[in-house]
């Protein structure tokens, strides 16, 4: 992004600070804190310094302990660093939809997912029985106009959870604000905490000016999204920890795309076909199958090259991988596999890269048969005269749906 676009969406988010009380005396204080502390200040445009963006995009956030600070389900738009206190990670199992006040939901098709976007809701709210039984452990609250949710009973809630905890100095939440995908876990207040709370603008800014920053942030995406993608994949079960962590640690975290595409206005005058070059290669249909990919936020295209161009096949979103089946079949025949269809960034995708020479000595001889794909991946393309999907969805749709981004919404 050019300069001068960088100072105009900056002036432009800065005409509503994150927090129109934050003071002098914050941003001096906050300054002085670890990472902030550590930033080459000659980096950072004028405009965009870093005493800017910390009086404009952050605030400070206090919870009492037993508070609820990030509800699993809920999209992320900011980050947080914690500045005392300590925080829990509810990691499995979560936190029952009763006890975060959702209504368990049920994932629905494209059709009816966009059909309901027209479509106002019957009722505005549903309770069950279980709901109303746990209102004795939850305490209920506002400040500044924000419902705040208390659990009573800490101990009790997390006895028979799988749990992390955070100290003073670590961020979390940074997964959601910067692929602007729902939150994986709950987070819940153990005492008093006071945190910092970055927009995800700020954090996007702090990560393009400061190198050291930016990898620090990358390595921590990079850890905890392997770590939650493993924990909830049925295919890395059979591993024990020591193959788990030289998987985790030869997997490679590849960005594809501008965190800042949806800013963008699209040409109408380009036809599919440049808006399709303009988008980020993550893999090429025929390349060498050497990699399994991990898509973990983000959505991408699946094309496949038709005379002289290329046709969509359909999309991938978070949480989805490619490539096993054709690494599978490389391992198994000792044949050369390849990729048999591209895939392109949708705006901005956070990926992981495991490399298949590590998946066939830590993984593959490890798997029971009914684990491991019997075959490549059936990429077949569609009728000329239909042109429908296995989805159930009329090849034009498909591409119009992916061409004016309703998969991303």
């Amino acid at each position: 992004m050019k300069a001068v676009e960088v100072h105009n969406a900056a002036r432009s988010r800065w005409d509503q600070p994150f927090d129109p009380e934050m003071s002098d005396s914050d941003v001096e204080r906050i300054m002085t804190l670890e990472p902030f502390s550590q930033f080459d200040k000659s980096r950072f445009p004028r405009y965009a310094s870093v005493a800017r963006i910390i009086r404009n995009d952050t605030r400070l956030v206090h919870y009492k302990r037993g508070e609820l600070m990030v509800r699993q389900g809920d999209y992320g738009n900011s980050a947080f660093l914690i500045i005392s206190g300590v925080t829990c990670v509810v990691i499995k199992p979560g936190l029952p939809s009763y006890l975060l006040g959702r209504a368990s939901t049920k994932r629905r098709s494209i059709l009816k997912a966009l059909w309901r976007a027209w479509k106002p809701p019957q009722f505005s709210e549903i309770r069950d029985s279980a709901s109303s039984q746990a209102a004795e452990n939850l305490t209920l609250s506002g400040e500044d106009g924000q419902a705040r949710v208390t659990f009573n009973n800490l101990e009790g809630l997390l006895a028979e959870r799988e749990t992390a905890y955070l100290q003073p100095g670590e961020f979390f939440g940074v997964i959601g604000a910067l692929g602007r995908f729902p939150r994986q876990v709950s987070l819940l207040a153990m005492e008093d905490v006071e945190c910092l709370e970055i927009r995800w603008q700020g954090l996007r800014d702090f990560r393009r000016y400061d190198a050291g920053f930016r990898e620090h942030l990358d390595d921590l995406f990079r850890r905890h999204s392997l770590n939650v993608f493993v924990k909830n994949t049925p295919l890395f079960k059979h591993c024990d920890e020591a193959r788990i962590k030289r998987i985790e640690a030869a997997a490679v975290f590849r960005t594809f795309g501008e965190e800042s595409w949806h800013l963008k206005q699209k040409s109408d005058d380009q036809s599919p076909t440049q808006r399709l070059a303009g988008e980020h290669l993550i893999a090429v249909e025929g390349a060498p199958a050497d990699h399994l990919i991990l898509i973990q936020s983000g959505f991408v295209r699946i094309s496949e090259n038709i005379e002289k161009g290329h046709h969509t096949l359909g999309f991938m979103g978070p949480g989805r991988m490619f490539g096993l089946p054709e690494m599978v079949h490389g391992w198994r025949t000792q044949e050369y596999s390849r990729y048999p269809v591209s895939l392109r960034a949708l705006g901005f995708v956070q990926t992981l890269f495991i490399p298949g020479r590590v998946l066939e000595k830590e993984l593959f001889p490890f798997l029971p048969p009914d684990q491991l794909p019997q075959r490549p991946a059936a990429w077949t393309r569609p009728s000329p005269l239909t042109r429908k999907r296995s989805n159930g969805l009329h090849g034009d749709l498909i591409e119009w749906l992916v061409e004016h981004h309703f998969i991303n919404g």
